[in-house]
């Protein structure tokens, strides 16, 4: 599947093209028929980049939500193991810490 930058490229041509293709009508290079046929197909196109590009933007908001919601304990932040195991005390800086002998 291409990638997000692929797909915004992929849907500024078919703009492109649907603007051509209104420009062509409107000057009479195209018949009706031509240009009922062709916007059809390039707004099918046009369409289905837009899925993909939802789909990206859905992927990318899941995988955001649990990133920022996940607990980094379990999801195995080096800065923050076992943090939950600490006591308030360990955590105020109130524990005893050991002497240097």
């Amino acid at each position: 599947m291409p990638g997000l930058a692929a797909l915004e490229a992929a849907r500024e041509v078919k703009y492109r093209e649907l603007r051509e293709l209104e420009l062509d009508y409107g000057t009479g290079k195209l018949s009706r028929e031509d240009y009922e046929a062709t916007g059809a197909t390039l707004r099918a196109e046009a369409l289905a980049i837009l899925d993909r590009l939802e789909s990206l933007d859905e992927a990318g908001a899941e995988n955001r939500e649990v990133e920022i919601s996940g607990d980094p304990v379990t999801a195995g932040d080096p800065v923050t193991a076992g943090v939950a195991d600490m006591s308030g005390d360990e955590m105020s800086g109130d524990a005893e810490v050991p002497s240097a002998v």
